[in-house]
């Protein structure tokens, strides 16, 4: 269980610029389940967006935005400890 100290580390930001991808899927049952997990893990944020169309439709997990890199990075290394992935960063450089 995840101490009250990293569950509170680097809350997502409501339009914060920087979002964090933990993974690209074809099947929306294994995107959703993701994302549950993520939630109950504490990242408040996560959601399923779906992207292209017909074959090439995916469905991408994001635990999040953050409103800087720093913030994104904390999240980051959360979602490395408590959920065993390597979630990507997306936005502004």
């Amino acid at each position: 269980m995840a101490s009250a100290a990293l569950k509170n580390a680097a809350a997502p930001t409501a339009g914060g610029s920087i979002a964090l991808e933990a993974g690209r899927f074809a099947s929306s049952s294994r995107a959703k389940a993701l994302a549950t997990r993520a939630t109950r893990a504490g990242f408040a944020g996560a959601r399923v967006i779906e992207r292209g169309s017909g074959a090439a439709k995916s469905y991408v997990v994001v635990l999040g935005n953050w409103a800087d890199r720093d913030a994104a990075r904390e999240a980051q290394a959360r979602a490395a400890k408590e959920l065993g992935l390597s979630a990507r960063m997306t936005g502004p450089k």
